[in-house]
């Protein structure tokens, strides 16, 4: 998912196919693919220049432009399509001290009291650039070759997120503690706010659980900690003073003396950026006896950062650091003709994608904490996690799709798809500051999943402006590990496939000599096995740990929809000279 997030350039055309495209498409269509088509090159000398102007900083190098060379005459063709995008971000960060001296205790301030000075920097800017080229080869009037080549780097700040609310109320704990004890923000500051920082205590004193307080300083340090204009935020992203916490860790140097870590300082830059690159070749053959191939290999990898922050104060509540690396080689093979003079058009194929992903991420948060109830004693601690996690995958896929012309005005589509796929995944986590678990090293074992994915369509042309069609087709998404273990049980954890099973019935019709187009269809799906990340394990759950991920339940989706669309006709334009579609491609 985070390697899809690019820019599109120099787009042909869109395709929108709805429902399960498990035949053709495989793995993780359940809804549906999209389908976006680069333009070729022709050679015509032509080409374009695009230039985007707007607020925040939008206006300097925001272009976009093609050119399209013919290098040897009606052989060989070279289209470049390249472009640059800078925006500024629309969240200003803000130091917290120096927006807000009145609660801020004795926290580090930087820049000057006022709203433009206390401005650190902005989240959710934008600086991309990136390029494609396309080597168009006519080898002869049956083969064609095209070569692509792109590259993109997104250098942009982290997202611009902002918080909208923040509570000292009772939370229900994990693990389970008496009633009324803090947990999260509150415990937070009771136990490192306001005895390092001098931030308001929300803890009110007394016997027993300590509960939570609700004097004058802690509520005006809640209503300061959420900006009031919702475009501001006092994420800290990082901590440079981390290392002198809490005397007592497994970091410490001498007795007695405050802990100084290997790892002290949180490196949690405020930025998200992928850098990509990715080759292919796409070759098309004419084949005796009306038979075509086209044969697709590719090969593409991108690396990655990306933060979070969501605390104001100088030491994490929550701080979380990504770097990702991805890379994957692709082949697909497809073969198409005709037979029975045209009564039966054929395609048939296979798939192979081999993959690797790897995972390194630093994860800091307060508000862990276990509640001995024998002594009503609250002991806080904090989880500071160093992962390195690595994910393969490997899936091949053969398939066939058959649509038969019974009759002139009776089509039916068949289609089958076998599926075969490998998962392996591995986590390595070491405890920098507080040894709340043991360092490990959890190899999951490999998770193996077949299946076959069918497809029918029957299709009757009532009159030239009116089909009526039945489909059932079926689709899944990729089950896996647990990529979230707490601990090796919690690795072994594996996931079935979600399942998708869809049927339809509907009308497509023109009207008005063409100038009308109106849809009607029923649809009816069923969903089961459904992904999710699950908490509050009960009675029969796979493990003890707070949540993990698994198959959470089953839906069932039904409805109806009709849609109508006025359709432009060229000056001109006359059914006879157009193709009309006697079936639904898509439906």
């Amino acid at each position: 998912m985070f390697g899809s997030v690019f820019d599109l350039l120099d787009i042909d055309q869109v395709e929108i196919l709805r429902g399960p495209q498990g035949v053709l498409f495989g793995r993780n269509s359940v809804g549906g693919a999209v389908r976006i088509f680069s333009k070729k090159p022709q050679g015509d000398g032509s080409g374009y220049l695009e230039v985007t102007a707007g607020d925040l900083n939008r206006f300097d190098v925001d272009v976009k432009g093609a050119i399209d060379l013919s290098l040897v005459p009606d052989k060989l063709f070279l289209r470049v399509t390249a472009g640059e995008e800078k925006q500024d971000g629309y969240v200003n960060r803000l130091n917290f001290a120096c927006a807000r001296p009145d609660v801020a205790g004795n926290l580090p301030m930087e820049g000057k009291p006022g709203r433009d000075g206390c401005k650190l920097d902005t989240l959710g800017s934008t600086n991309l650039y990136d390029v494609r080229a396309q080597l168009r080869w006519l080898v002869n009037d049956k083969i064609e070759n095209n070569i692509e080549g792109d590259f993109s780097n997104d250098r942009g700040s982290a997202p611009p997120d902002v918080p909208i609310a923040m509570t000292f109320a009772d939370n229900t704990p994990i693990p389970a503690r008496a009633p009324g004890t803090p947990n999260g923000m509150a415990l937070w500051l009771h136990t490192i706010g306001a005895p390092y920082y001098g931030l308001a205590d929300p803890i009110a004193p007394g016997a027993g659980p300590p509960r939570l307080g609700s004097s004058a300083a802690a509520e005006a340090l809640r209503e300061a900690l959420i900006p009031a204009d919702g475009y501001s935020t006092y994420a800290i992203f990082g901590d440079p003073g981390y290392g002198t916490y809490r005397a007592g860790t497994r970091c410490n140097t001498q007795p007695g003396t405050p802990a100084v870590c290997p790892l002290a300082v949180m490196q949690n830059p405020p930025v998200s950026y992928v850098k990509s690159w990715g080759l292919s070749d796409v070759l098309t053959a004419e084949l005796p006896a009306g038979m075509h191939l086209k044969a697709i290999t590719a090969f593409r990898q991108y690396t990655g950062a990306f933060g979070s922050s969501v605390s104001a104060v100088p030491f994490p509540l929550q701080e979380i650091y990504n770097e990702v690396s991805h890379n994957q080689f692709t082949e697909e093979v497809q073969l198409t003709g005709n037979l029975f003079g045209g009564r039966v058009e054929w395609t048939t194929g296979g798939f192979y994608l081999n993959s690797t992903s790897r995972n390194s991420n630093r994860l800091i948060t307060e508000g862990f904490s276990s509640y001995a109830a024998a002594t009503q004693t609250e002991s806080p601690s904090l989880l500071d996690q160093v992962g390195l996690n690595v994910a393969g995958l490997k899936n091949e896929s053969a398939f066939a799709n058959a649509d038969v012309h019974v009759t002139d005005k009776l089509t039916v589509t068949g289609g089958l798809r076998y599926s075969h796929e490998t998962k392996t995944f591995a986590q390595y986590r070491y405890f920098p500051y507080q040894q709340i678990s043991a360092d490990a090293t959890y190899a999951a074992p490999t998770s193996s999943f077949s299946r076959v994915d069918p497809r029918v369509v029957a299709s009757y042309q009532v009159t030239p402006d009116a089909m009526v069609y039945a489909s059932y087709s079926t689709g899944f998404t990729a089950g896996g590990n647990n990529a979230r273990p707490f601990k090796a049980s919690d690795a072994e954890l594996i996931f079935d496939p979600e399942n998708v099973s869809a049927y339809e019935v509907g009308l497509k019709t023109e009207w008005f000599d063409h100038r009308l187009r109106v849809n009607a269809a029923a649809f009816l799906t069923n969903w089961d096995q459904i992904q999710l990340q699950l908490t509050g394990c009960s009675a029969g759950c796979p493990t003890t740990s707070p949540f993990y991920y698994g198959n959470g339940g089953d839906a069932r989706i039904k409805g109806f929809e009709v849609e109508a669309e006025r359709i432009r006709r060229p000056t001109g334009w006359s059914p006879a000279r157009s193709a009309t579609p006697t079936s639904s491609t898509c439906g």
